[in-house]
């Protein structure tokens, strides 16, 4: 939601399972844009893992790399879970409901 906004928010819904009614997830966010600096996305790969008795001193190495540089980024920094009643629930569904027309109903021919 208001993903152009300064403050934007991410909304998740989890359906329901046999332990919890549904629930939805919001993460409130704040967009940071630089005209001085860029971001860097990282990733990371582990590499071997120590085995006890090695004496290298490190975890075993690994390597990091840049996935892309941007000037404006996201930050999600405030998680909430919030409880949908079944108002909530019945809304999500309408929301997502198919509506079909049937254009050969008598209601659109005209009779002879």
């Amino acid at each position: 939601e208001n993903i152009n906004s300064d403050k934007p928010t991410l909304v998740v819904s989890f359906p329901p399972d046999e332990k919890t009614s549904s629930k939805t997830l919001v993460l409130k966010g704040k967009k940071f844009h630089s005209t001085s600096s860029k971001f860097m996305m990282l990733t990371c790969k582990a590499g071997r893992r120590r085995k006890k008795g090695d004496h290298l001193g490190g975890g075993g190495g690994g390597t990091v790399s840049c996935k892309d540089i941007a000037t404006s980024v996201i930050v999600f920094g405030e998680a909430s879970w919030e409880n949908n009643t079944a108002d909530d629930v019945k809304k999500e569904e309408e929301k997502n409901e198919i509506h079909v027309v049937d254009d050969d109903s008598d209601a659109n021919h005209a009779s002879s």
